[in-house]
């Protein structure tokens, strides 16, 4: 009996070099300034790395829009800067009902379009991938990791774009200073739309023009990356915390919002959890507030917080961030 050869792990595959090359270029901030995608083993390497990084951060961030009830609107997806396509893949993970709409991948680098369609309908064999943007209106632009390499001339655009689309989700780095940037963002957008995450409303930004504060987020990394020898060798190579996501993202869409803006909390960050009180920063129609749960006062609250188990969105009956009238 001849057995099966043995299935190689894509990780042997690797090209460190590159990975090293292509981060050097986002941390000095030239990454915008050319194509930076040289082979296919460029994309192949960053897809199994750092893009899976970001797709857990789409996925957390899709995972609080789907919990919220909201759904996609029809008219097809455009994954705007596409890269290896991880924004749209994970956008289908989350409401795989899209997979019939037709999807457009957009990129700078027809290199990175035609490796992303490959890997999509290698996923999705029934999809409609087309390279570049749709002729006219579009249903749900996705937009990943952009901030970092457009100047605001370049960034122009790209919101002409945005205003075009019926919705937009938006996932960028948990940095003060691309989450402020994304804040300015949103707030320019909001009249012509309803933001739906993680915004519990569309009143100005609470926290516009804050010197310490920004809104940010951490995705919970898959059991694997604890476990998996080669998500250590990552770790050790690149030097990079492979259990920390912080990220920051918007979605923005022209429906009216389902649920009433005054009935949402969205708990910012991480709480601050000490022996007998833990600290939240909340964000509400009434403004970003910082909370104190005590253990005494409210012991399933602060033991949910305490285990991470507190969700990042709640009623507002559970988490009171306005005074009401009276009070």
């Amino acid at each position: 009996m001849v057995s099966s050869p043995a299935v190689q792990d894509p990780w042997e595959n690797i090209d460190w070099n590159a990975l090293e090359r292509l981060r050097a270029g986002y941390l000095a901030g030239s990454a915008g300034d050319s194509d930076y995608w040289q082979s296919d083993s460029d994309l192949l390497s960053y897809d199994l790395t750092f893009a899976q990084r970001i797709g857990w951060k789409w996925d957390h961030a899709l995972q609080m829009l789907s919990d919220s009830g909201w759904s996609p609107p029809g008219g097809g997806v455009a994954d705007w800067g596409c890269g290896t396509g991880i924004a749209h893949r994970a956008f289908l993970r989350a409401f795989p009902q899209t997979h019939e709409q037709p999807f457009y991948l957009h990129d700078r680098s027809a290199r990175a379009v035609h490796y992303a369609k490959n890997r999509l309908l290698q996923l999705h064999p029934a999809a409609t991938a087309q390279q570049g943007l749709p002729t006219g209106a579009i249903g749900t632009l996705l937009i990943s990791h952009t901030l970092t390499e457009l100047s605001d001339t370049q960034l122009e655009p790209l919101l002409d774009l945005v205003s075009q689309a019926k919705c937009v989700l938006w996932v960028e780095p948990g940095t003060f200073d691309v989450s402020h940037r994304l804040i300015r963002i949103r707030d320019s957008l909001i009249p012509r739309f309803h933001a739906v995450g993680p915004c519990p409303h569309s009143r100005p930004c609470g926290l516009s023009g804050s010197t310490q504060d920004w809104c940010h987020f951490f995705a919970e990394p898959p059991p694997e990356v604890f476990t998996a020898p080669h998500w250590a060798v990552f770790g050790r190579i690149t030097g990079i915390d492979v259990r920390s996501l912080p990220y920051s993202w918007l979605a923005l869409d022209k429906r009216p919002p389902s649920v009433p803006a005054d009935a949402i909390s969205t708990l910012l960050g991480r709480p601050r959890i000490l022996k007998a009180h833990a600290t939240i920063q909340v964000c509400s129609g009434c403004g970003v507030k910082d909370m104190t749960i005590t253990k005494r006062a409210n012991p399933d609250l602060f033991r949910a917080i305490k285990k991470g188990r507190m969700p990042v969105r709640a009623q507002n009956a559970a988490v009171q961030t306005c005074r009401q009238p009276g009070s």
